[in-house]
């Protein structure tokens, strides 16, 4: 259901009262004389003043409540200044915010008892957001949310199905929030419901960054409980990473003081090196040339289960790979999906990186944590 706006100064207005309130927040009430403060205010008065044009009747009140506000907010900025160069500061002020957001003057006049169409600078920026919601598998919401943007609602919600099998699904909710200066920030609440399991709903908040960088693939994976290699990271998370990615992996035993199940993350380094190279030691039907490696790396480091054909005594069996990056290990499953250990799978031969690597140097010992295949 949608929210209905019409008055764009007034929710303009509300955003601004929203920075205020956290600002006092912080630092005491006496931060609204604080001039940085009052510098923020006044130019966010100026964006409200400049960008909206085709004003309803309700508008116009607000609109001309708002000039008066400005003007004495000014005053006690600039209380020295001339009445010319006040009036050349403003007018200069909002050309600029109207060239850098595209506000176009010809609009149709709009009924005051509907929602107000406008062009806003979040309009400016919504081929970005659209292009988001393709690349992360969510296009499906883009008509809904491209109205609501054209609308300029401060906050709004969509709700997107994704089926994956006949056994499946998922439902996002994308939230979406327009910060002052007109910009849609978002992220999603994901959940994952089973056929096999009903009553039974996981679900997870992800970040911006995490629902940005994130597809709705690897969403999954992560609330089946497997692992993706991502760069869905924060500007400081990326300092503790090489390459700026990691290896995500959701806790269903650790929860935030919300109730979300906190993010862990692994050093990208075992999706590198130590997964293709255990890959490359399965008795892979296909062989091991390139193109068949790194199709099964790229889908284990995605998350997924992937299936293979393993050659054992000159028969085929069919089985199932995951990575398991917590234990630094590779699980494998049989058809029906049941977890299996290596000596079922390939009849007493197993995989273990470190034994291995003693073995091939003789007399080195490995500090290192080797990767084996779970049971």
């Amino acid at each position: 259901m949608k929210e209905n706006i019409n008055d764009r100064i007034e929710a303009g207005m509300q955003d601004w009262r929203k920075t205020e309130q956290r600002s006092i927040k912080i630092f005491g009430p006496g931060v609204v004389n604080n001039v940085v403060l009052m510098k923020e205010k006044l130019k966010h008065f100026d964006y409200l003043l400049g960008t909206h044009k085709n004003l309803n009747f309700t508008e116009k009140i607000s609109r001309d409540i708002l000039k008066a506000e400005r003007n004495i907010l000014e005053k006690k900025l600039y209380p020295k200044q001339s009445l010319l160069m006040r009036f050349v500061r403003r007018f200069v002020r909002r050309r600029a915010i109207q060239q850098q957001f595209g506000v176009k003057e010809k609009i149709a006049t709009p009924v005051l008892s509907q929602p107000v169409k406008v062009t806003q600078p979040a309009i400016k920026r919504k081929p970005n957001l659209e292009f988001d919601l393709i690349k992360n598998g969510l296009g499906a919401a883009i008509p809904l949310i491209r109205e609501n943007v054209q609308y300029g609602l401060p906050r709004f919600q969509e709700a997107v199905l994704v089926p994956i099998n006949e056994r499946e699904q998922m439902r996002f909710i994308l939230n979406f929030s327009r910060d002052v200066f007109g910009e849609y920030t978002w992220f999603y609440k994901a959940s994952l419901k089973n056929k096999d399991e009903p009553g039974v709903v996981k679900s997870v908040a992800f970040t911006p960054e995490q629902s940005r960088g994130l597809t709705t693939q690897q969403a999954y994976h992560l609330l089946c409980g497997r692992s993706v290699l991502s760069d869905a990271l924060t500007l400081k998370e990326r300092e503790n990473v090489q390459n700026n990615t990691a290896i995500l992996k959701l806790d269903f035993n650790d929860t935030d003081e919300t109730g979300n199940y906190r993010m862990k993350m692994f050093d990208s380094h075992y999706a590198y090196n130590d997964l293709k190279t255990v890959i490359e030691r399965l008795p892979i039907k296909d062989g091991h040339n390139y193109s068949v490696t790194n199709k099964i790396h790229t889908a284990l480091v995605n998350g997924s289960r992937e299936p293979v054909t393993l050659l054992v005594a000159g028969k085929e069996k069919k089985v199932f790979l995951e990575s398991d990056v917590q234990n630094k290990s590779i699980k494998i499953f049989d058809e029906k999906l049941k977890q299996i250990t290596w000596q079922n799978a390939v009849e007493g031969k197993v995989v273990d990186m470190k034994t291995d690597r003693k073995e091939k140097q003789g007399h080195e010992k490995s500090t290192k944590k080797g990767l084996h295949v779970s049971a």
